[in-house]
């Protein structure tokens, strides 16, 4: 199969029980491990596990932003923690403080792909990323955010979750067509994963969906940003 696929792993607080089976999934295929860290849950005895398991590793690992404390601070149904109707200057705090706390608690780890809480981020906080060098931002595809070539987009294309009336796993099959699709058409694809959720059946279709897509190109998510900046 041809083209290039991404996996993100979001809400990252401590190497749990459900993270490191995914991980083990992930790096059975030589897929790059991507660790969307919420900053202020990541504790130094957290960070210090990761960054453990990493060196082990036999799939390329690397951290991304996941916001800052992953707060809802939306006043209707939409979800945000960086959406325009914030203030700026809250933001821009937010936004460096949790970089800092990445940066120290994971050094060279730390890549700055911005991945924002709920899949959304407004123009200030673009603003911000911008301004301070962040390398890109990834989003679902169907994303309000704004596009900004100053922080190119690393989209991701399937989110494989039913989130309403409970959050379920779709048939791993129809997933595994969907990106397939995606990968024939478009030469790309992107798969968000939120592993919290991910039981041993779920870990079990995504190994299934691995198998399938043997043979695609494996780039980090950095990687990808950076060939859109260029």
């Amino acid at each position: 199969m041809k083209g290039d696929f991404v996996v993100r792993l979001d809400d990252v607080r401590d190497l749990s029980p459900r993270l490191e089976a995914i991980w083990q999934v992930l790096e059975r295929h030589a897929v790059p491990v991507h660790l969307g860290a919420i900053p202020i849950d990541v504790t130094e005895a957290a960070a210090l596990a990761l960054r453990a398991r990493a060196e082990r590793s036999r799939s390329r690992v690397s951290v991304q932003q996941h916001g800052y404390r992953h707060v809802n601070h939306g006043l209707d149904k939409r979800r945000y923690e960086f959406a325009d109707e914030r203030d700026a200057g809250e933001q821009r705090s937010d936004l460096l403080a949790g970089r800092a706390i990445l940066e120290q608690r994971f050094g060279a780890m730390f890549d700055t792909v911005f991945v924002p809480p709920w899949d959304r981020c407004g123009q200030k906080g673009l603003d911000v990323l911008a301004e301070a060098g962040f390398a890109g931002i990834s989003v679902i595809e169907t994303s309000s955010t704004p596009q900004d070539a100053r922080v190119p987009r690393v989209p991701m294309t399937t989110d494989p979750v039913q989130w309403k009336p409970v959050a379920v796993h779709r048939p791993w099959a129809g997933t595994l067509q969907e990106i397939a699709a995606r990968l024939e058409r478009d030469g790309y694809a992107g798969l968000e994963l939120h592993h919290e959720i991910m039981d041993a059946e779920a870990a079990a279709g995504l190994d299934l969906l691995l198998v399938g897509l043997k043979g695609v190109g494996l780039p980090t998510m950095l990687e990808v940003a950076q060939a859109r900046r260029a």
